[in-house]
């Protein structure tokens, strides 16, 4: 007899460099543990999911993956996409921001920013806001494949602060 998986609520919570999902039951707060799948009531170490996103020959990396392929290829991996999102190419915090990011940053659509990657040997540009639907993609994806809860819609938030408006 298959089990039926109860609904829930997911919450993600995209930081410069991890990532937290936690899934919201019935039975009470669970936080799902990286790319593992395990969901526990607490936060531990391992609750991470690395911020990140690679470009290499063969694919797109995301997570633990993605900061593996940065030691071998920093300059097509992103870390922190989501603190460019609405960031113009006029912002006096651009400059200190991209000390840590090693990818080429271009002029974007909008007065936007935008990076410069390369896959499978051609070079593509990625404004924040691709890098991020990308990543939380792969998210939902995963959510999906390890059966943490049957959810049909979800929902992003962004923090109303923002220094770059």
């Amino acid at each position: 007899m298959k089990q039926q998986m109860e609904s829930c609520a997911i919450g993600i919570d995209i930081g410069s460099k991890n990532t937290v999902i936690a899934a919201m039951k019935e039975s009470g707060l669970e936080i799902v543990h990286g790319e593992s799948g395990i969901s526990t009531p607490y936060i531990s170490f391992n609750s991470a999911y690395r911020t990140v996103i690679g470009l290499g020959e063969g694919e797109r990396k995301f997570g633990e993956a993605g900061s593996m392929a940065a030691r071998s290829n920093f300059k097509d991996t992103v870390w922190g996409f989501n603190r460019f999102l609405g960031m113009k190419q006029t912002s006096v915090h651009l400059k200190e921001e991209l000390k840590y990011v090693f990818a080429k940053c271009l002029p974007g659509e909008n007065k936007g920013i935008a990076f410069e990657l390369s896959q499978r040997g051609h070079k593509k540009v990625y404004a924040p806001e691709q890098l991020c639907a990308a990543f939380l993609s792969k998210l939902r994806r995963m959510l999906s494949l390890i059966h943490i809860c049957r959810c049909r819609r979800y929902a992003v938030c962004r923090s109303r602060w923002s220094p770059y408006h």
